[in-house]
Protein backbone atom coordinates (compact mmCIF):
# COMPACT_ATOMS: atom_id res chain seq x y z
CA UNK A 1 0.00 0.00 0.00
CA UNK A 2 1.24 3.50 -0.56
CA UNK A 3 1.85 6.02 1.63
CA UNK A 4 2.81 10.02 1.00
CA UNK A 5 5.55 11.12 3.55
CA UNK A 6 6.14 15.14 3.29
CA UNK A 7 8.58 17.39 5.11
CA UNK A 8 8.93 20.84 5.15
CA UNK A 9 12.14 22.58 4.48
CA UNK A 10 13.57 25.84 4.86
CA UNK A 11 16.41 25.51 2.19
CA UNK A 12 16.30 23.93 -1.21
CA UNK A 13 19.56 22.63 -1.16
CA UNK A 14 18.57 20.24 1.62
CA UNK A 15 15.56 19.30 -0.63
CA UNK A 16 17.51 18.40 -3.36
CA UNK A 17 19.93 15.76 -1.01
CA UNK A 18 17.20 14.41 -0.45
CA UNK A 19 15.69 14.23 -3.81
CA UNK A 20 19.82 12.33 -4.10
CA UNK A 21 19.60 10.29 -1.57
CA UNK A 22 16.04 8.57 -2.07
CA UNK A 23 16.46 8.30 -5.94
CA UNK A 24 20.02 7.01 -5.99
CA UNK A 25 20.52 5.34 -3.02
CA UNK A 26 17.35 3.94 -2.02
CA UNK A 27 15.99 3.18 -5.60
CA UNK A 28 12.88 5.79 -5.39
CA UNK A 29 11.51 6.64 -8.57
CA UNK A 30 12.27 10.28 -8.99
CA UNK A 31 8.29 10.78 -10.57
CA UNK A 32 7.08 9.42 -7.06
CA UNK A 33 8.10 12.60 -5.04
CA UNK A 34 7.03 16.44 -5.45
CA UNK A 35 8.31 19.53 -4.62
CA UNK A 36 5.79 22.08 -3.04
CA UNK A 37 7.59 26.24 -3.42
CA UNK A 38 5.77 29.33 -3.91
CA UNK A 39 9.22 30.53 -6.07
CA UNK A 40 7.41 33.92 -6.72
CA UNK A 41 4.92 32.38 -8.68
CA UNK A 42 2.13 34.96 -10.24
CA UNK A 43 -1.43 34.94 -8.30
CA UNK A 44 -2.55 32.30 -10.90
CA UNK A 45 0.16 30.45 -10.82
CA UNK A 46 -0.19 30.24 -6.98
CA UNK A 47 -3.63 29.83 -6.48
CA UNK A 48 -3.06 26.79 -9.51
CA UNK A 49 -0.47 25.72 -6.70
CA UNK A 50 -3.00 25.55 -3.30
CA UNK A 51 -5.38 23.30 -5.28
CA UNK A 52 -2.75 20.75 -5.87
CA UNK A 53 -2.12 20.56 -1.93
CA UNK A 54 -5.66 19.49 -1.62
CA UNK A 55 -4.66 16.59 -3.44
CA UNK A 56 -1.97 15.27 -0.91
CA UNK A 57 -4.11 13.01 0.94
CA UNK A 58 -3.11 14.03 4.34
CA UNK A 59 -5.45 15.39 7.24
CA UNK A 60 -6.34 19.76 6.78
CA UNK A 61 -4.61 20.71 9.74
CA UNK A 62 -0.86 19.26 8.45
CA UNK A 63 -2.05 20.54 5.14
CA UNK A 64 -2.93 24.28 6.15
CA UNK A 65 0.27 24.13 8.43
CA UNK A 66 2.47 22.83 5.34
CA UNK A 67 0.55 25.77 3.39
CA UNK A 68 1.90 28.00 6.09
CA UNK A 69 5.02 26.87 5.86
CA UNK A 70 5.14 27.67 2.02
CA UNK A 71 3.87 30.76 2.35
CA UNK A 72 6.82 31.63 4.84
CA UNK A 73 9.16 30.82 2.35
CA UNK A 74 9.69 26.78 3.46
CA UNK A 75 9.97 24.04 0.80
CA UNK A 76 7.75 21.18 1.00
CA UNK A 77 8.67 17.70 -0.45
CA UNK A 78 6.30 15.02 -0.84
CA UNK A 79 6.85 11.60 -1.83
CA UNK A 80 4.36 8.67 -2.33
CA UNK A 81 6.00 5.48 -1.22
CA UNK A 82 5.32 1.75 -0.56
CA UNK A 83 5.07 1.12 3.47
CA UNK A 84 8.33 -0.38 3.56
CA UNK A 85 10.01 2.33 2.49
CA UNK A 86 7.76 5.11 4.51
CA UNK A 87 10.08 4.76 7.71
CA UNK A 88 13.21 5.03 6.13
CA UNK A 89 12.71 7.75 3.97
CA UNK A 90 10.74 9.49 6.77
CA UNK A 91 14.23 9.65 9.00
CA UNK A 92 16.04 10.45 5.73
CA UNK A 93 13.90 14.03 5.61
CA UNK A 94 14.64 14.45 9.54
CA UNK A 95 18.15 13.90 8.39
CA UNK A 96 18.55 16.49 5.98
CA UNK A 97 16.86 19.00 8.59
CA UNK A 98 13.05 18.80 7.53
CA UNK A 99 11.55 21.01 10.10
CA UNK A 100 9.40 19.46 13.09
CA UNK A 101 6.43 20.27 12.09
CA UNK A 102 4.66 21.20 15.75
CA UNK A 103 7.16 22.82 16.74
CA UNK A 104 6.85 25.19 13.63
CA UNK A 105 3.34 25.44 14.49
CA UNK A 106 3.94 26.69 17.96
CA UNK A 107 6.10 29.70 16.74
CA UNK A 108 3.35 30.48 14.31
CA UNK A 109 1.14 30.86 16.54
CA UNK A 110 3.04 32.47 18.94
CA UNK A 111 3.43 35.07 16.19
CA UNK A 112 -0.24 35.51 15.72
CA UNK A 113 -1.05 32.17 12.88
CA UNK A 114 -4.16 30.77 13.67
CA UNK A 115 -4.40 27.07 13.42
CA UNK A 116 -6.22 25.19 11.40
CA UNK A 117 -10.41 25.93 11.87
CA UNK A 118 -12.39 23.07 10.24
CA UNK A 119 -15.27 24.26 7.95
CA UNK A 120 -17.76 24.15 10.71
CA UNK A 121 -17.09 25.97 13.15
CA UNK A 122 -16.92 29.15 10.96
CA UNK A 123 -20.59 27.91 9.21
CA UNK A 124 -18.81 26.60 6.14
CA UNK A 125 -17.54 30.43 5.27
CA UNK A 126 -14.15 31.26 3.55
CA UNK A 127 -12.03 33.84 5.38
CA UNK A 128 -12.87 36.32 2.98
CA UNK A 129 -16.68 35.41 3.26
CA UNK A 130 -16.24 35.80 7.08
CA UNK A 131 -14.83 39.57 6.56
CA UNK A 132 -17.68 40.50 4.29
CA UNK A 133 -19.61 39.50 6.64
CA UNK A 134 -18.19 41.15 9.46
CA UNK A 135 -17.98 44.68 7.83
CA UNK A 136 -21.44 44.14 6.40
CA UNK A 137 -22.76 44.17 9.98
CA UNK A 138 -20.51 46.45 11.67
CA UNK A 139 -21.92 49.03 13.47
CA UNK A 140 -25.03 46.83 14.14
CA UNK A 141 -26.15 47.00 17.72
CA UNK A 142 -26.28 44.25 20.21
CA UNK A 143 -29.12 42.85 20.90
CA UNK A 144 -28.58 43.34 25.03
CA UNK A 145 -28.26 46.89 24.66
CA UNK A 146 -31.92 47.36 23.41
CA UNK A 147 -33.11 45.41 26.14
CA UNK A 148 -33.82 41.92 23.88
CA UNK A 149 -33.48 38.79 25.98
CA UNK A 150 -29.78 37.45 24.97
CA UNK A 151 -30.14 34.23 27.46
CA UNK A 152 -32.28 31.26 27.20
CA UNK A 153 -35.37 30.91 29.32
CA UNK A 154 -36.24 27.68 30.32
CA UNK A 155 -40.06 26.82 31.22
CA UNK A 156 -41.75 23.81 32.62
CA UNK A 157 -45.15 22.65 31.92
CA UNK A 158 -46.69 24.08 34.94
CA UNK A 159 -45.08 26.94 34.23
CA UNK A 160 -48.49 27.10 31.67
CA UNK A 161 -51.84 27.18 32.87
CA UNK A 162 -54.13 25.49 30.30
CA UNK A 163 -53.64 26.59 27.12
CA UNK A 164 -53.44 29.97 27.21
CA UNK A 165 -50.05 30.61 26.85
CA UNK A 166 -50.39 28.79 23.50
CA UNK A 167 -53.43 30.76 22.40
CA UNK A 168 -52.68 33.88 23.52
CA UNK A 169 -55.67 36.66 23.91
CA UNK A 170 -56.03 38.95 20.51
CA UNK A 171 -54.21 41.84 20.76
CA UNK A 172 -51.10 39.85 22.45
CA UNK A 173 -48.03 41.25 20.54
CA UNK A 174 -45.87 38.30 19.77
CA UNK A 175 -42.61 39.27 18.60
CA UNK A 176 -41.31 38.83 14.47
CA UNK A 177 -37.94 37.47 13.83
CA UNK A 178 -37.30 38.64 9.69
CA UNK A 179 -34.04 36.98 8.84
CA UNK A 180 -32.66 38.64 5.59
CA UNK A 181 -30.49 36.11 2.89
CA UNK A 182 -27.06 38.30 2.51
CA UNK A 183 -25.98 36.28 -0.72
CA UNK A 184 -23.00 34.42 1.18
CA UNK A 185 -23.07 30.85 1.84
Amino acid sequence: MARIVSGLFDRREDVELVIEHLVQQDGVDRRRIAVHAADGADAAEEEGFWASLRHLFMPDEERHAYSEGIRRGGIVLTAELEDAEADHAMAVLRDHGAADLEDRRREWRGAGWQDYVPQGETGGLSPAEMAALAAATAGTPDPADLGAPTGREERRDDDIEGTAALNPPTGTRVPLVVEKKSGLR
